[in-house]
């Protein structure tokens, strides 16, 4: 059996697929195993009241120390308001 203390995670990841009007964010944890495993996914507006909690619903539960990468297909304009929330608020 593993212990679960042996396992580091590698790599954690919110994947974003976002639409005009509301974009749908997937949590997405890999640990040196090279197991997939999806924490939660959300949907949310696709404006400031939608940006506001995808940070704090996203960051929930991250173990102390880790980093977290937002992923998103950058089709169309619909993407540029979130990711430039982002930046402002890391």
């Amino acid at each position: 059996m593993l212990n679960v203390q042996q396992v580091r995670f590698m790599k954690q990841l919110a994947g974003i697929d976002i639409s005009k009007d509301g974009f749908h964010a997937c949590l997405k944890e890999q640990p040196d195993d090279g197991r997939v495993k999806i924490k939660h996914s959300r949907s949310f507006l696709n404006d400031y009241e939608g940006f506001k909690g995808f940070p704090d619903c996203s960051l929930k539960g991250l173990p102390k120390g880790m980093s977290l990468k937002f992923v998103t297909e950058a089709t169309g304009c619909y993407y540029e308001d979130l990711v430039w929330f982002l930046g402002i608020v890391r």
